[in-house]
C-alpha cells in the first residue's frame, strides 16, 4: 500500500514537472520561431489575407504549437504506463494555468486593444493542441515495453 501511494505520487510528480518543462520550452521556442518566422509578417502585409489576418496566423499558431508538444506527449506515453489520461490531465495542468492567465491578462487590456473572439482563443491554442495530441497519442500510440519482451533463442 505504501509503496504503490509512493509511486502514484511520484509518478504524478514527474506529469506535473514534464508539464512545467513544457511551459518553459513552447515559451522559449515559440519566441525564437516568431522571430525566425516570415510568414506572419507575409500574411499581414498581404492585401488579399489582410481582412482574415488573425485567421491565418492562429492556425499557423495552431501548427507550431501541435509540432512542440509532440516531445511531451511522447515523454508522458513512455513514463507512464498506467492511468494515462490522469497524467495527461497532470500535464496539461501548468498549460492551462499559463493560458488562463493571459487570457484574463487579455481581458484586462480589453479596452486598450481591439480584441475579437479568435484573439481570446489564441492564448488557449497550446492547451487544446495539447490535450488533443494527447488522447491522439493516448488512443493510436501503443509504446513498446522492451523490459516484457521475450526474448527467444
Amino acid at each position: 500500500m505504501g509503496l504503490n501511494l509512493f509511486l502514484f505520487s511520484t509518478r504524478s510528480l514527474i506529469s506535473i514537472l514534464l508539464g512545467v518543462a513544457h511551459v518553459y520550452f513552447v515559451i522559449l521556442g515559440f519566441g525564437s520561431i516568431h522571430v525566425l518566422n516570415p510568414i506572419p509578417e507575409m500574411v499581414v502585409n498581404s492585401d488579399l489575407l489582410k481582412s482574415n489576418a488573425l485567421l491565418f496566423v492562429s492556425i499557423i499558431d495552431l501548427v507550431i504549437h501541435i509540432l512542440l508538444c509532440i516531445p511531451a506527449v511522447l515523454a508522458l506515453l513512455y513514463l507512464q504506463k498506467q492511468l494515462k489520461h490522469y497524467h495527461l490531465c497532470l500535464l496539461a495542468l501548468p498549460m492551462a494555468c499559463f493560458s488562463f492567465y493571459n487570457v484574463i491578462k487579455m481581458h484586462g487590456m480589453q479596452e486598450e486593444i481591439d480584441l475579437t473572439f479568435l484573439s481570446y482563443l489564441s492564448p488557449l491554442l497550446p492547451l487544446l493542441s495539447l490535450m488533443l495530441m494527447g488522447l491522439l497519442a493516448i488512443k493510436y500510440i501503443k509504446p513498446k515495453n522492451p523490459i516484457n519482451d521475450k526474448v527467444s533463442i
